[in-house]
């Protein structure tokens, strides 16, 4: 079997910083299909150019139009500090510092309206694993425990989370962390500070809902252009408005799920459920494990004792078999860090 030929993807920007540190981060997409190579010098870049096919360029907007032309690259997009620089009708503007994951959704947004072909290497798939964080008592640090378990998680194995509360607190949670720019390159570094959010998914999951109705798209190549990342921990953007979770199914989220395995790169998807989605013993029903946050005073408990004998009456006992209860300690990562390792 003959091997695929990767894209050719070029970063050239005086910053050497910022250009290493964008070539890096996009290196962790290991399902993408692209060669990487950053040119910090204009003449490197045209005697690379010379020598070698560019499928994609990411250029800073300082390289006047006629020397970008000369460069020939199947795909030009202009790296720019804010407003339009010159263009010409094949270039794509890329404001330059939004999170690294909105960099490279523009340009497979690009690339796959352009059907644009070999984005992706082949993927050999496993049972995708489903995990539920939910419990019937509120305000318990279940989303925080949510989220560092998916960043545990995705150090070894591709981790996906999503959010189906009414309230997420996304302005809190979901702000990108992978933005190329930085005061210092540290090409070990995981978490960079974003100079602006990525603005670019707003909506993200109502998008993913669109594309899991359509039969000829692929889901798991339109979901590369909606994911953001907390550190290697992917997300999607949770829905804007909550009435929205309502008029959903569970069999809607149970075709998602089905998709999310067979067509995408997961080996792990993360829930983090609230009484707001419909369905939602039909959700837990099908997760292989569900993290149940408590607390041990009298309320919490009666309250945990009603949602189990609700499960049991209704006649959802595996959710009960597959549920653990943990309480939560005030350094929830380092509580995680513990829970993960066994």
């Amino acid at each position: 079997m003959r091997s695929q030929v990767k894209k050719s993807l070029v970063i050239y920007d005086s910053e050497y910083m910022y250009a290493y540190n964008l070539m890096e981060i996009l290196s962790r997409k290991r399902e993408l299909a692209f060669q990487l190579y950053v040119c910090t010098s204009l003449e490197r870049l045209i005697q690379f150019s010379e020598q070698n096919r560019i499928d994609i360029l990411l250029i800073e907007e300082t390289i006047d139009l006629d020397t970008r032309k000369m460069l020939a690259a199947e795909k030009v997009f202009v790296l720019t500090r804010g407003s339009a620089s010159e263009l010409s009708s094949s270039e794509h503007q890329i404001y330059k510092y939004q999170s690294a994951g909105g960099i490279l959704s523009e340009i497979l947004r690009v690339c796959l309206n352009d059907q644009e072909q070999g984005l992706y290497n082949p993927v050999s798939k496993k049972k995708l694993k489903i995990l539920a964080v939910y419990s019937p008592i509120h305000r318990v640090g279940k989303t925080l425990f949510a989220l560092e378990m998916g960043k545990s998680l995705a150090r070894g194995k591709r981790t996906l989370y999503l959010n189906f509360e009414r309230y997420s607190g996304d302005t809190c949670y979901f702000s990108p962390h992978d933005s190329a720019y930085s005061q210092g390159y540290n090409p070990r570094a995981r978490e960079k500070t974003s100079v602006q959010p990525n603005t670019s998914k707003a909506g993200g999951m109502e998008q993913l809902l669109y594309y899991t109705k359509q039969e000829e798209v692929d889901l798991g190549v339109r979901l590369s252009t909606m994911v953001d990342q907390l550190e290697e921990l992917d997300f999607v953007l949770p829905l804007p408005v909550s009435c929205d979770l309502k008029e959903l199914t569970s069999e809607d989220w149970k075709s998602l799920f089905q998709q999310i395995e067979k067509k995408s790169v997961y080996e792990i998807l993360i829930l983090d459920l609230d009484e707001t989605v419909n369905g939602l013993f039909d959700i837990l029903e099908v997760c292989d494990v569900i993290y149940m946050p408590i607390r041990n005073d009298k309320i919490s408990i009666a309250k945990v004792k009603q949602y189990e004998r609700h499960v049991e009456i209704l006649g959802y006992q595996k959710i009960n078999e597959c549920t653990k209860k943990l309480i939560l300690p005030r350094d929830i990562p380092s509580f995680v860090s513990r829970l993960m390792r066994g």
